[in-house]
């Protein structure tokens, strides 16, 4: 599809660009491609600066959502609270 090829020039541009990734990640989640999904979200997590709580926990909560175990559900959930306290999940 289209989209498909529009989020793989963007990786392919600037692979470690994180509104690629993010893309990328909603793409394959899309296309039930969960392994996928969550690849492409550990990899962004690996490129957020430590810094950026909010984003930080964002990505936690999108693995924690894709995930089938419901104890690394919770874990993650966690996480994602303990760096940004008022996020939502």
């Amino acid at each position: 599809t289209e989209a498909e090829k529009q989020a793989n020039w963007m990786l392919r541009l600037r692979p470690q660009h994180r509104e690629s990734m993010r893309a990328a990640a909603l793409l394959r989640e899309d296309f039930d491609d969960k392994e996928g999904a969550v690849q492409m979200l550990h990899e962004m997590f690996r490129h957020t600066p430590a810094s950026d709580n909010f984003e930080r926990a964002w990505i936690l909560l999108q693995l924690a959502r894709l995930t089938t175990d419901a104890a690394q559900s919770a874990k993650l959930r966690a996480q994602a609270k303990s760096l940004a306290p008022a996020i939502q999940d």
